[in-house]
Formats: C-alpha cells, sequence, structure tokens
C-alpha cells in the first residue's frame, strides 16, 4: 500500500505548481463548458426553484419538493443572500473542486499517484459528467456526493479518522436525491466485511443513517408512477415502451403497487418482463439512444467500451485491491438494479452518477499497462501482474 501523503504544500514555487495541477485542469475544464453551455435549466428546475422560495416564505414544500430538501435548502440559501444563478453554479463548479481533489487524495494513497492524476483528469474532462454543473438541478451535488463518500469509505480502510467525515457525507448523499439512501447500503456491506472493528461499529452506525433516511423519505418513491412504467415495457423515460397500450389485466394490477406488479408479471407477463429489463440494461451500459445522431451514439459507446474494458482489467490484474473494488462495483450494482427496475432517463444521466466510479476502476486497470508503454514509467505499477 502506497503511504506517501498526497499533499505537501508549502515547499517552494515549483512544488506548488507541480501539485496545482488539479487546479487548472478544473479551471480549463469549467470555462471551457461556461463557454459552451452557459447557465442552463432542465424541465425540473421550476421546481426546485419554487421549492427554495417556499423555504424562503416559511411555506411548506409541496409535491415532489420534498424528496430534494438538501438541493432546495442549497437554493434558498444562494437566493436567499441576495445572489442569482450564477452564483449557484460558482459554487457547483466550486464542489466539483472538492470533489477532483478527494477524488486525488482517495485514488492516490489507496493506489498511487499515476492513478489518482488519471481519475481525477477524466473525472474534471468528461462532459458527461461536467455537464451538469451548469445545469440549475441536483445532479451535479448528488454525484459529487456519491463519488465522495465513496472515496471516503475506502481512506476508512487505512485511517479510522476518515468515519466521521463518511457518515456526514452519507446524510448528504441520501438527502441530495432520494434514492442516494440506497448507496449506503454498499458501505455498510464493505464495513462489515473489510473493517476489524469490535461490534462493527462504523457498519452499523451506517446502517442507523440509512434506515434513519429511510423513514424521513419513506414516501420519496411513491410519486412516480413505477408499475405503470413496468407495465408498459419503458425502458427510456418518455419514450413510448414495448407495450404501450397494456390490456386491462396489468392496468388493474398496476394499480395495487409496484411490487404487487412486478409479481405479477414475473408469474404471467414474464416475456414482457424480461425484454424490458433487458433493454433497461442494455441503453444504461451502451449510453445510447434511439433519437441521437450515429455519431453521438458510435463517440459515447466507445468511450464506454473502454472503461467497461480497463474496469473489468483491473479486477483482475489488481488482486491487492480487490477489497476496494467490491465498494465501488457495489455502487454500480445499486444503480444498475434501480435502473432496470424502473427505467432508464431520457438523456443517460444514471450513467453518468456512477462513471466517476468507472473512472477509478478503469485508472486502476489501465495504469500498469501505460506503464509498459513508458507512460507514467517513474511510478511503482498498483497493478503489477500477478
Amino acid at each position: 500500500m502506497n503511504q506517501q501523503r498526497a499533499f505537501q504544500p508549502g515547499r517552494g514555487i515549483v512544488p506548488f505548481l507541480q501539485q496545482s495541477w488539479i487546479a487548472w485542469v478544473w479551471l480549463a475544464s469549467m470555462g471551457g463548458h461556461y463557454l459552451v453551455l452557459g447557465i442552463r435549466t432542465g424541465g425540473d428546475t421550476g421546481r426546485y426553484v419554487d421549492g427554495a422560495e417556499r423555504l424562503l416564505k416559511g411555506l411548506p414544500l409541496e409535491g415532489k419538493q420534498p424528496m430534494y430538501l438538501l438541493y432546495n435548502s442549497f437554493l434558498a440559501l444562494v437566493f436567499g443572500s441576495g445572489f442569482g444563478e450564477l452564483a449557484v453554479i460558482l459554487l457547483q463548479c466550486l464542489l466539483t473542486l472538492g470533489t477532483a481533489l478527494l477524488i486525488y487524495l482517495a485514488t492516490r494513497e489507496i493506489f498511487n499517484k499515476s492513478v489518482g492524476m488519471m481519475a481525477t483528469g477524466v473525472f474534471l474532462l468528461n462532459p458527461d459528467v461536467q455537464r451538469w454543473v451548469f445545469f440549475i438541478l441536483p445532479e451535479a451535488m448528488a454525484t459529487c456526493a456519491l463519488i465522495a463518500l465513496l472515496c471516503l469509505a475506502l481512506l476508512v480502510q487505512n485511517h479510522q479518522r476518515w468515519v466521521v467525515p463518511a457518515l456526514l457525507m452519507a446524510v448528504m448523499v441520501g438527502l441530495a436525491r432520494p434514492e442516494g439512501k440506497y448507496f449506503l447500503l454498499p458501505v455498510v456491506i464493505h464495513w462489515a466485511l473489510y473493517l476489524k472493528s469490535p461490534y462493527r461499529w462504523q457498519a452499523l452506525s451506517m446502517l442507523g443513517i440509512f434506515i434513519g433516511l429511510l423513514l424521513v423519505t419513506v414516501n420519496a418513491d411513491t410519486h412516480e408512477n413505477f408499475a405503470r412504467h413496468m407495465i408498459q415495457g419503458d425502458y427510456i423515460w418518455g419514450y413510448p415502451g414495448l407495450n404501450p397500450h397494456p390490456d386491462q389485466a396489468l392496468i388493474r394490477i398496476s394499480e395495487q403497487g409496484p411490487f404487487a406488479t412486478l409479481i405479477y408479471m414475473l408469474q404471467h407477463e414474464y416475456v414482457l418482463l424480461g425484454k424490458t429489463i433487458a433493454w433497461r440494461v442494455w441503453m444504461f451500459f451502451a449510453h445510447t439512444r434511439p433519437f441521437y445522431s450515429t455519431m453521438h451514439n458510435l463517440l459515447a459507446f466507445s468511450f464506454c467500451a473502454v472503461l467497461y474494458f480497463f474496469s473489468i482489467l483491473a479486477w483482475w490484474r489488481c488482486r491487492e485491491h480487490r477489497s476496494h473494488f467490491v465498494l465501488l462495483w457495489l455502487a454500480i450494482l445499486v444503480q444498475l438494479s434501480m435502473v432496470a427496475l424502473t427505467f432508464d432517463d431520457w438523456d443517460g444521466r444514471w450513467l453518468n452518477r456512477v462513471m466517476p466510479v468507472l473512472t477509478i476502476l478503469a485508472a486502476a486497470g489501465s495504469v500498469g499497462l501505460l506503464r509498459r508503454l513508458f507512460i507514467f514509467s517513474k511510478q511503482r505499477d498498483a497493478c503489477a501482474d500477478p
């Protein structure tokens, strides 16, 4: 295990510039994305802005607004301080910078400097991830909170001082988006398996936070008619499904809720259910859409294919880090399971949520091979051949 310190400031201007490369890459990425995108709004932006205004007026949140309490509160804080949308975007940019520094810290300590540089650089320059920073939407906050939680959870394996920050970040993940709470379960499993402490108190603490979030957001998942999506064979939200006109039997059973619908379809409509789940999984991993251009789909699929190849390769080549990989793959599995049981999003943002996780895996799997091509040749090979 590489125990080098991630940051050693105050040793002269040259070392400082060498170690501040993250800030320069971040500045270039944020500046480039802003020039292309400006400040964007999405179809749900009005809901969050209205939620912020209701909080400022002391009014209760309505509809889906309680599901996004953290982002509503964030907007309320910014708008209530007299600032506007530009301040929201600037703060989301700073959140991205903080997340990049944490990715570098964690990957450098767990693997080595080369893995840290590659994982952090790709995270900052990936337009599929960073474009959401310039939307008045909770996507950037939710993505940063998730990868921050996973990095902190990995660091806990080396130093117990990261437990409290990880627990606090877990609360943020659970409040950023309603499905965020389910990402706490991989951390619970990982800590229970790999932290050798009395009574596994860290895992039990994380489990307690999960249960608390589950109780607080008990009605969060009832606003979307998942049963309807299931009987219609929807695999992309807003796009015609495999069974756009379900029969009356399916409609009646869907009124009983998603669990009853799932059981019924497993017994009587297993072909439709299987095809629907297969299409959802394919769209999730392929990251393509029927309504995108051929070039767009080709580029998206090719980039993802490279990530998948090196992520899988990391498991085989980096045996000493498999305990770390378990957590990352479990987080991807949680996201995949939610897509399989609900739908993939119109613009593919559900894969974007875990793309930084895949980036870390791919960086670990690729650096050892790049070393043989004389790239990163001075760095220790964290994933040497077994």
